[in-house]
């Protein structure tokens, strides 16, 4: 039985109750065979970690029936780097931060653990007053969401949980069914969530997030629980090319203030649900949202999904979790714009290597030369933690263990030489009396 899915660029993984990972790759149809996971029962949550601008993924967090979470390194063939331990019951999700540098985790056993991934330790555990089922990082990483019974409490980054999800939070939104699934759209403010009884919810929060508002409730979207969200991948390119569509003269000249006011781009265009009686669903979620818009100021609108239904499908099968994938196409486009950057980054670091030996010429011979200033973004790393700044963006290693190594070795040669030195002292001290 598949417990957990995880889509990142080319390659698609799923952990089941068989204590396996399967890898495969979707760009040119193969199987990558399996992983054996470290941790013992089966593989209940996934979450990949890709770069900002990269289109290939560099590593894998999988969590475990036992409570660890693995990290796996993609870039490295699929090593296994480090297992995190601090859960006491099965991991129910995972999120990792755009950065790379931090991840939370859910467990049954009612904790929600924030993750050093520089360092490999927990920085921050907090009791919950109910179990969360799923936890997912806001799309700016300022905030993140917990889902559990009957409410999705969001919070942001460095207000703490206190000792409840309800406790310190931004808002919580209230259902009055249990929730069963839920996720963020292209803004904070923007929030879908999927109740038991098979109706979906866009929220909609103020700019200080202290209140939400339902925007729209699709009304018999399932005849059963909601199991999970997947927002097309491909749909950030479709998003800027309406965008760009939008600044044409012929659009000038339109008002456009409840968009604005109401964030209709805030929410994604289309949106594809999966129940847990097989049927995979795919909504016109941006047309549900403006259509809102004509209804009374105030007051939630409810809609008839099938208005706003653009297919369906039923899998015969008992559905857990769906992801979202690109197409090939959409592979071998991301791939090659890719491709294209990274030369010219080579090219820009040629013509770096150029202009500095050119100025090493000009300085004078005895001059003295001062320390260079430390660049500006640059952050401090702690141990096993290789920080390089790159103009305004800053790139940190994830888990770097080679470097911990290194940096263990000269730790110890220094205590070895210190040692040897103290021993030497005393040696002296001795014949002198």
């Amino acid at each position: 039985m598949v417990k957990s899915l995880a889509a990142a660029g080319p390659f698609l993984c799923s952990g089941g109750a068989d204590d396996l990972i399967h890898l495969y790759d979707l760009k040119h149809g193969k199987d990558l065979g399996f992983l054996v996971n470290p941790g013992v029962g089966a593989i209940t949550a996934m979450s990949f970690y890709t770069p900002v601008g990269a289109f290939r993924p560099t590593h894998l967090l999988a969590g475990c029936h036992d409570g660890s979470v693995t990290v796996w390194s993609v870039a490295d063939g699929w090593q296994c780097m480090k297992t995190l331990r601090g859960h006491r019951g099965e991991v129910h999700s995972v999120a990792v931060h755009g950065t790379g540098v931090l991840a939370l985790s859910t467990s049954h056993d009612g904790t929600l653990r924030l993750w050093d991934l520089v360092k490999g330790r927990t920085t921050f555990m907090s009791k919950l007053e109910e179990v969360a089922e799923e936890v997912r990082w806001s799309p700016s990483g300022k905030m993140y969401g917990l889902r559990g019974g009957r409410t999705v409490s969001v919070f942001r980054v460095g207000e703490g949980a206190g000792e409840g999800a309800g406790e310190g939070a931004c808002v919580a939104l209230e259902h009055s069914r249990r929730v069963t699934s839920f996720c963020f759209g292209n803004e904070d403010d923007a929030v879908i969530t999927g109740t038991e009884d098979g109706k979906i919810r866009a929220w909609r929060l103020d700019r200080k997030g202290e209140t939400a508002e339902v925007v729209v409730e699709l009304d018999g979207a399932h005849a059963s629980r909601i199991k999970a969200f997947a927002i097309p991948c491909s749909y950030t390119v479709a998003r800027e090319n309406d965008d760009d569509n939008d600044d044409d003269d012929s659009d000038n000249d339109l008002p456009k203030p409840e968009a604005t006011a109401l964030g209709v781009h805030h929410f994604p265009a289309y949106i594809a649900s999966a129940s847990s009686d097989g049927h995979v669903s795919v909504w016109n979620l941006r047309a549900a949202v403006e259509a809102a818009m004509e209804g009374p100021a105030g007051e939630a609108t409810v809609l008839d999904a099938s208005s706003v239904l653009l297919s369906s499908t039923n899998t015969g099968a008992r559905l857990t979790t769906i992801v979202s994938v690109d197409s090939v196409d959409m592979m071998e486009v991301k791939a090659l714009e890719l491709s294209m950057k990274n030369k010219q980054v080579k090219q820009l670091k040629k013509q770096v290597k150029r202009g500095a030996s050119q100025s090493k010429k000009v300085v004078k011979a005895g001059t003295k030369r001062s320390k260079p200033a430390r660049p500006e973004g640059s952050v401090g790393g702690g141990r096993g933690a290789k920080v390089e700044s790159h103009g305004k963006d800053v790139v940190v290693s994830f888990l770097d263990e080679k470097d911990a190594d290194k940096a263990a070795k000269q730790a110890k040669k220094i205590a070895i030489e210190a040692k040897r030195r103290s021993q030497q002292g005393n040696k002296k001290g001795q014949k002198r009396r």
